[in-house]
């Protein structure tokens, strides 16, 4: 193309690099002041404020802590049903939602690479516990790689990991840079809040979650934090900022890891699941029948009675460990 062409060009091009500034979106908001679960609680880390729910061991003899970490889009209600059976069986149990979800503070500021969401969850473990108690990890999808990053950070703390439907190298389909493109950025949060925040979205998201189509209920509960104003921004750090470790990182951890898949997941399917026993030395593997990828949430008796049997296994543990 002769040059003098080019030259007419760039005004045009940079007139639609300035469109999508020209709609406008919502800026994240303060967080709601009522609290919105009565075990709500709220922390700050580096400026961000984070919700986190605690709930204190309930049992007879106290079996340990365990940390329940949501996936994609998700908060702690993905957990709703395991709170209780797992309080009521001895363990303290605390489930974080991260910067840009659930109730924690919408921000785009948040790096959230696996090994800074790691770093995270285990700066909300000293504050609670102090830095030499022990911990359960637990993550489902997304966060599944996130436990397994701090198992590798701290393995002397790690009691056990569990995997549901856990994703540990994840994937993307954006190069990283492209968000770092401001037009491109503002773009992507456009499409966010104007099409894809919807209810008729995250219906088909939970259907595809689920292996089912979700309840009314069911779908109030996701959707009502992703209303909060500025998810966008959180969703679009994600997006700009993922990264995780390679998988060489958990060869020889010696920690104990254990898989629960739903056998009809279409996420992550129960063949990668059943693969990771060649990179954990100690890995059980397990198979929930007719659940999808949110065994917790659709089959949580089954999950539940699973999990406990897993954990207990007739060990206690000291308060202070």
């Amino acid at each position: 193309m002769p040059l003098p062409s080019v030259k007419r060009l760039l005004p045009v091009l940079g007139g639609i690099s300035l469109l999508p500034f020209l709609v406008p979106l919502a800026r994240p908001s303060r967080l709601p002041e009522d609290s919105p679960f009565p075990e709500s609680r709220y922390l700050t880390y580096e400026g961000i404020t984070l919700h986190y729910r605690d709930f204190e061991a309930r049992g007879e003899v106290f079996r340990g802590r365990m940390l329940l970490v949501h996936g994609v889009g998700g908060s702690t209600d993905s957990f709703r049903f395991n709170f209780e059976a797992l309080s009521r069986a001895g363990y303290r149990v605390v489930a974080v939602d991260f910067p840009g979800f659930g109730y924690s503070e919408r921000s785009e500021a948040f790096d959230h690479r696996q090994t800074s969401r790691a770093r995270l969850l285990w700066e909300v473990a000293d504050a609670l516990s102090g830095k030499e108690a022990s911990w359960h990890l637990l993550g489902h999808s997304m966060g599944g790689g996130v436990v397994t990053a701090m198992a590798a950070m701290a393995p002397q703390r790690t009691r056990r990991v569990i995997l549901v439907g856990g994703s540990l190298e994840g994937s993307g389909r954006l190069p990283d840079w492209l968000l770092e493109i401001p037009p491109l950025n503002r773009t992507v949060r456009i499409l966010l809040e104007r099409f894809l925040i919807k209810e008729k979205p995250v219906k088909a998201f939970l259907t595809s979650v689920y292996g089912r189509p979700p309840t009314e209920t069911e779908v109030l509960g996701f959707f009502k934090p992703l209303r909060i104003a500025g998810t966008s921004y959180g969703v679009v750090s994600v997006l700009r900022t993922r990264g995780n470790l390679p998988l060489e990182a958990y060869e020889g951890l010696g920690i104990f890891v254990t898989g629960i898949w739903g056998e009809r997941d279409s996420w992550v399917r129960p063949s990668e699941g059943a693969a990771y026993g060649r990179l954990f030395e100690n890995y059980d593997f397990h198979v929930i029948p007719g659940a999808a990828h949110s065994p917790m949430e659709t089959h949580p008796e089954d999950f539940n009675d699973l999990l406990l049997k897993k954990l207990q296994g007739g060990v206690t543990f000291d308060s202070n460990q």
